[in-house]
């Protein structure tokens, strides 16, 4: 018997806690229920079903907020001229709106300086890989080195939201994956295309032990495991050593799992680790 405001309300912050606790499956099970189509592209963008994706972009495809992620899946369909009226669509969104804010920076401008990464983010992968096929390997492997390079200074701050950080991981990994397809394309020596992989994915990993700092300081300390299990199979020791240190702050934080923490350390292969690390 509760209201229609009080009932709406209720959804509102349920669905702020299903993204802040990355709980894809349950938003998108209500989402579905209630009809909620901002919610369907949500769940759909970070349970990467990419048909689904598709056709939810089509159904809001007007609407500003869904701008990015209707480029995204342009920019994983190689429709690149179509991704690309998307960016200018968003810059102009962009300068519209940002120009009738207060000039003192505050709550409102968010928004929009998250709209902005992400054109960016698309501007970027746009410019390069589309321009592949006309340019010499080594143009193309320093352009690489440059573009994944300067991911690190547009990550999320420690303070924005889950639901950010979690989109901004999961744009990079779909644009690396089309970078990558589109350079195999180029080249029949697959050794030359190391370099530029290994680039972009330590960057990947980087930004995935941030995103499970952030979590943690914001005391989501489940999703923050949760996010570094994603890293558990990396060979390379600084990562490794990354990722335990990370699980042994979200560990210290619960002292119901001081003995977790603990296993973790005893499990770790202390051999190549040098005495200071160790």
């Amino acid at each position: 018997n509760a209201s229609l405001l009080e009932t709406n309300a209720l959804y509102l912050h349920w669905e702020d806690c299903s993204k802040n606790l990355q709980q894809w499956d349950q938003l998108k099970q209500v989402a579905s229920d209630t009809n909620q189509k901002d919610a369907l592209l949500t769940s759909a963008w970070h349970l990467n079903e990419r048909d689904d994706l598709k056709a939810r972009s089509v159904e809001i495809a007007s609407r500003a907020s869904a701008l990015g992620k209707v480029g995204y899946t342009h920019i994983l369909a190689e429709q690149f001229d179509k991704a690309n009226k998307v960016c200018h669509k968003m810059f102009a969104n962009f300068m519209g709106n940002w120009t009738g804010l207060p000039r003192l920076p505050g709550v409102h401008h968010v928004p929009l300086l998250v709209s902005l990464n992400s054109a960016l983010d698309m501007t970027d992968m746009i410019k390069y890989s589309s321009s592949i096929s006309n340019k010499d390997f080594n143009i193309i492997q320093k352009e690489a080195t440059m573009q994944f390079g300067s991911w690190a200074y547009r990550r999320p701050n420690d303070w924005d939201s889950l639901e950010e950080w979690a989109e901004v991981l999961h744009r990079r990994k779909g644009f690396l994956s089309t970078y990558m397809s589109e350079l195999r394309r180029q080249t029949n020596n697959p050794n030359k295309l190391q370099p530029i992989h290994r680039i972009a994915q330590s960057e990947i990993f980087l930004c995935t032990v941030k995103f499970s700092q952030s979590a943690r300081l914001q005391n989501n300390l489940a999703p923050a495991l949760r996010i570094l299990k994603a890293l558990d199979e990396q060979s390379s020791l600084p990562i490794k050593l990354l990722v335990l240190r990370e699980k042994l702050e979200c560990c210290e934080s619960m002292p119901s799992t001081y003995q977790t923490g603990i296993d973790l350390i005893k499990k770790m292969d202390m051999t190549n680790i040098g005495p200071a690390r160790q």
